[in-house]
């Protein structure tokens, strides 16, 4: 299991008040051929994803973002992973891949 660091947006769900959170992911095994990526700390506690094997689903986050969480008004807060934040999982996930094919 592999931890990344990163920073998202978090919009609160009663005041809008938006503040910046420092995260970390959790990379696991989601079956033979694929990893998933768990967000630790996130509203919810479920957001997460799983890779594509061609990694097209992370590679459009890291042109995007990733609205790891709605939110609900008064319920749940807002979380958003910024392009650049998710350029960097990306760009640490495909070196994963460049090395784990290396060996």
């Amino acid at each position: 299991m592999t931890t990344i660091r990163t920073r998202g947006i978090l919009t609160s769900c009663l005041n809008e008040e938006q503040s910046i959170l420092d995260l970390d992911y959790e990379i696991k095994p989601y079956d033979d051929k694929r990893k998933s990526i768990w967000l630790i700390g996130g509203v919810s506690g479920w957001e997460s994803f799983v890779i594509d094997t061609d990694l097209k689903n992370l590679k459009s986050m890291a042109e995007h973002g990733w609205l790891a969480n709605a939110g609900t008004k008064n319920r749940y807060d807002r979380l958003f992973i910024p392009a650049d934040e998710m350029k960097l999982v990306s760009s640490l996930i495909e070196e994963m891949e460049r090395n784990k094919e290396g060996q």
